[in-house]
């Protein structure tokens, strides 16, 4: 999904007045999270290493030296179909900013439960940096 393309779902889906700049700052921080602590553990990563959308997170992360200039018309890093977590959470967020605590806990609970889907599909179709030795007892 394109940046353009989520902030206008969840637009159509919440009126609201928050500003598009701010929406971009959420969906960095999902896709950073996400790079760190789910796509960093696998030998190749599952976006396109070419995006510029995600070599403008890398360089928020600190692993590239130059930011990229991204348009929104770039791909952010989850792709069809379990690209419905980028709405899932804008939409989260938004109810969260506007303390509509019931809504944003069952757009959160929508969220978590499509983050899960996504984390189980890589976790079963990309392969690990290292193996991993696991002990039993002592």
């Amino acid at each position: 999904m394109k940046i353009k393309k989520a902030i206008e779902y969840a637009d159509s889906y919440i009126k609201n007045d928050i500003d598009a700049a701010v929406k971009k700052f959420w969906l960095r921080e999902l896709d950073g999270d996400i790079m760190q602590n789910l796509f960093s553990f696998y030998k190749e990563p599952p976006y396109n290493k070419d995006n510029r959308w995600a070599k403008h997170i890398l360089h928020y992360l600190g692993k590239e030296r130059e930011d990229s200039e991204y348009t929104e018309d770039d791909f952010l890093l989850i792709r069809f179909p379990f690209d419905g977590i980028y709405v899932h959470y804008l939409c989260m967020r938004m109810y969260l900013a506007f303390n509509e605590l019931t809504r944003y806990e069952n757009e959160q609970a929508l969220f978590n439960e499509s983050l899960k889907g996504y984390k189980d599909y890589i976790n079963r179709s990309q392969t690990v940096k290292k193996k991993t030795k696991f002990t039993i007892g002592r």
